[in-house]
């Protein structure tokens, strides 16, 4: 069967390559079309609880669109107005919709004898747009000025440079030439594996979107697990052309055909046991209820088959198509030859399973001790300063707002505790006058225009708490009159506008007691409480009467009407009506009145501004204010509070990921469950890191099983034997455990995909080495002893894995210390600390398991 099909590869090469080139072709075209996704909540398992509440913010207020924000942090303005200044400045930026500020101590501080400030830049667009990109660059054009900023991108990952790429290239390039015995073959496996690439990027369209970690790295861990499979293949092919020229028969006709027909049936099942095992690794990252796991797994297992398909397709017509160029660029190469190391294993080898299982003992007790990290920070000296704002949004039922805003003002009142955002705390938040005036006058417009004088607001409340004109007497009326008029001749107050002859007449009310004395004017009128309909018939009675004492003084004898003609007009009802509210509301206001801001702002521009009895308390350009933050109230209502959901934002100081912060989302959690009676659900980016945390080390220890009896079961049916997937199951564990005791004891702790990767990946592909070596030694063994038998699985594998090893060390552990990315680099840092483990495992452990197991492992064997 296999004979049969190396000859269809072979036989038929030109219409492979064909098929190949085509598909190269499209899948490279369809590759600008993969959607990246760069929020890791997108990943949430739909169940969860976070997971659900997005759900609902998106049903309530829309799909959440994208808007990227920097924190500056700038050295030097030591004064409020230097700050402002500055604050001008970085608005004025190209792309800058806002700039968030403030006189507190989260925005201003002292370093090292000089005041810092925080600004926080909003962007017109999201990470990935031209704004971001106009921002950032002019910020750091100002870096010189004592300015530093740091991105708030919440994306792990980020698109590889274009530098770094070609340094991990060149790398394994380096190390192929090397280890290579032609100077063409390097070539010959780079394009094998590129075009392998290009057509898994471009079938990721399938996914349709992928994470931004599997878009960053995918194609360099494709090329480095894969790259053994040329390697392999090539060695075989070698090999069978060597053994035609020692039978003289490398020139006849279809001899290249032939050697590889034979190199692919005697490859495949190293070749395909190796991607197997590492593809099945693969496939267990998609147990993994964080989806980010599955994603990352299935882009790189598809990619492992789409290297072997072009290993065992596009490979063989390349070799024997330049099989001549490939002679005539021979070349010496490292072939190391390890018969000493082969003996010294032997001999040693009950010392070497000792040490062997000491380690792995030891490194099992020392991996349990390693703590999982959910979050990598990048180096940030704004956040050194100022500490980030953490938010944490609360998605409940608009039934229980009473029951929210009671629990947001007991967070508030917590030291830990930031700021408390909901309707009921905000627009919602019920304020007496006093704290009104407070809260307008720190939101007064930067143009200068005012905002409501306490006075107004004493008269608002009145009004808006059911507050009547009552009644008062002349006596009142006058002395209120008098106090008026002073107040308004020293520049201070609001009251009703009062025409000339209206102010005349209320001038003269004080002068009335002697007019009662004179009889003019009943006394019982001066003292009777009367409304203001009732104080305006009197007021005009009274000055009918000065008019007529005062004709009669001259001789003249006035009627009634004529009086009223020589007294004026007199002050209306509604001027009354404004007097007696003015002057209720400076006395009769209770202090356990409250308005909110909704309510005061929906009651000033319904009523207020329509209302003659608040003329000469709202000026025009306060008309034109109110009007404003009006519209700016219904946003933020619209922005808080949904249909049938509401929103309130908890912003802490608490690091991202921390036992503090834990604790706070847990004590959060139970505080909601106690206090709402309706669905409830929390939503940011400690709020995942939470569930995270709660189901990963049994999900880590589950999927590490798997993975494990996978692995075994693959081994076990390419040897034929279950002794030989036991030793080389448990040997690439211990490189496992190894990687995960050394790198948590260097961090102090372990990224979670990092672990995860180390476990699958490595399990899966490093053990493609110990399957070459292993193979090797039993093939030996059916005619050679066993120190013998070791030479030849040194002489055999050696090339194999130090060539595909050196370059899973090397151009990963590059990567990971090239690329700034924190989240790619442990994870390539990872790969290569266990490639090291595995491959000093299986070349210096693994003989020595295989000599003290040999019955077992090598049944058809030689004597």
């Amino acid at each position: 069967m296999l004979a049969k099909l190396a000859s269809l590869v072979v036989d038929h090469r030109r219409v492979v390559v064909a098929l190949l080139a085509l598909l190269t072709v499209a899948t490279a075209l369809l590759i600008p079309r993969v959607d990246v996704i760069t929020d890791h909540r997108e990943f949430l398992p739909d169940d969860s609880q976070m997971r659900v509440g997005m759900r609902v913010m998106e049903s309530e207020w829309g799909a959440q669109q994208e808007t990227a924000s920097v924190r500056v942090m700038v050295t030097g303005p030591a004064t409020e107005a230097q700050r402002a200044a500055v604050a001008g400045r970085l608005a004025a930026i190209d792309g800058v919709s806002a700039v968030d500020t403030a006189e507190d101590g989260y925005h201003v501080a002292q370093v090292g004898g000089d005041t810092a400030c925080l600004y926080v830049l909003s962007i017109d667009g999201g990470y990935d747009s031209e704004a971001y990109t106009r921002v950032t660059d002019a910020l750091d054009a100002q870096a010189s000025s004592g300015l530093v900023w740091s991105t708030d991108n919440p994306s792990n990952a980020s698109e590889v440079p274009l530098w770094v790429l070609v340094a991990a290239v060149a790398m394994a390039v380096v190390i192929l030439m090397l280890m290579c015995a032609s100077w063409i073959e390097p070539l010959l496996f780079l394009l094998t594996v590129g075009v392998a690439v290009v057509i898994n990027m471009g079938t990721n369209v399938i996914q349709g979107q992928v994470s931004d970690v599997s878009h960053s790295i995918a194609g360099i861990l494709q090329m480095v697990l894969s790259m053994d499979y040329s390697i392999i293949l090539a060695n075989r092919y070698r090999q069978e052309r060597q053994a035609q020229r020692q039978a003289g028969t490398d020139a006849e006709a279809g001899a290249t055909a032939a050697a590889m027909r034979t190199a692919l049936a005697k490859a495949f099942a190293v070749v395909s046991s190796a991607s197997l095992t590492t593809f099945a690794g693969l496939l267990m990252l998609t147990l993994m209820s964080f989806r980010v796991g599955a994603d990352l797994g299935i882009v790189l297992a598809k990619g492992v088959l789409i290297s072997l398909l072009c290993v065992l397709t596009l490979l063989p017509a390349l070799l024997i198509w330049c099989d001549g160029l490939i002679t005539r660029t021979a070349k010496p190469f490292l072939e190391p030859h390890l018969g000493g190391l082969a003996r010294a294993e032997h001999r040693g080898r009950w010392g070497v399973v000792a040490v062997f299982v000491v380690l792995l003992a030891g490194a099992g007790l020392a991996q349990g001790q390693v703590t999982t990290s959910y979050t990598l920070g990048r180096d940030d000296a704004v956040a050194e300063v100022f500490a980030k704002d953490n938010q944490v949004v609360l998605v409940y039922s608009n039934e229980d707002e009473d029951a929210a805003t009671a629990l947001g003002q007991q967070l508030a009142a917590e030291a830990r505790v930031r700021s408390v955002q909901g309707y009921g705390t905000t627009l919602g938040a019920p304020l007496t006058v006093e704290q009104m005036h407070a809260s307008l006058a720190s939101r007064a417009r930067p143009d200068g225009v005012p905002s409501l004088d306490q006075q107004s607001l004493a008269l608002i409340y009145y009004r808006y708490h059911g507050g009547e004109a009552g009644t008062m007497s002349v006596t009142q009326l006058a002395a209120y009159a008098d106090q008026l008029q002073a107040a308004q001749a020293g520049g201070q107050g609001t009251s009703p506008t009062l025409d000339e002859d209206q102010a005349a007449a209320l001038a003269g009310l004080s002068q009335l007691d002697d007019a009662a004395a004179a009889g003019l004017i009943d006394p019982d009128l001066l003292t009777a409480g009367l409304t203001p309909e009732e104080m305006a018939a009197a007021l005009t009675r009274i000055q009918v009467a000065q008019a007529q004492a005062a004709a009669a003084g001259q001789g003249v004898v006035l009627d009634e009407a004529a009086a009223a003609a020589v007294a004026g007009p007199g002050v209306d009802a509604a001027t009354l009506e404004a007097l007696y509210l003015h002057r209720a509301a400076a006395t009769a206001v209770e202090e356990g009145w409250t308005m909110s801001t909704d309510a005061l702002l929906t009651y000033v521009t319904s009523t207020v501004l329509t209302d003659p009895v608040y003329a000469g308390h709202v000026s025009q350009e306060q008309v034109t204010a109110l009007a404003q933050a009006s519209a700016e109230a219904d946003r933020a209502r619209a922005a808080l509070v949904g249909r049938s959901h509401s929103r309130m934002v908890i912003t802490t100081g608490l690091p991202e990921e921390s036992p503090e912060t834990t604790a706070f989302i847990e004590e959060l959690s139970s505080r909601a469950d106690q206090a709402l009676d309706g669905g409830h659900w929390s939503v940011g980016p400690s709020v995942m890191v939470w569930q995270m945390q709660s189901g990963f080390a049994s999900e880590n220890l589950r999927i590490s099983l798997l993975t494990a009896l996978a692995v075994f079961v693959i081994v076990a049916l390419t040897f034929r034997s279950l002794v030989v997937p036991a030793v080389l199951v448990l040997l690439v564990e211990c490189g496992v455990l190894v990687t995960v005791a050394a790198s948590g004891l260097v961090a102090g702790s372990m990224y979670y995909l990092a672990m995860l990767v180390v476990q699958c990946i490595l399990m899966g592909a490093t053990i493609d080495y110990a399957i070459v070596l292993t193979t090797y030694y039993r093939q030996h063994r059916r005619t050679e002893g066993v120190v013998a038998s070791l030479a030849g699985a040194y002489d055999g594998a050696i090339h194999t894995v130090l060539t595909s090893g050196l370059i899973m060390v090397l151009v990963t552990g590059a990567l990971g210390w090239l690329f700034e990315n924190p989240a790619v680099g442990q994870i390539c840092q990872t790969i290569s600390v266990g490639a090291l483990s595995a491959v000093l495992l299986i070349l210096l452990v693994l003989p020595a398991l295989l000599a003290v197991g040999d019955r077992w492992v090598a049944p058809a064997r030689q004597g």
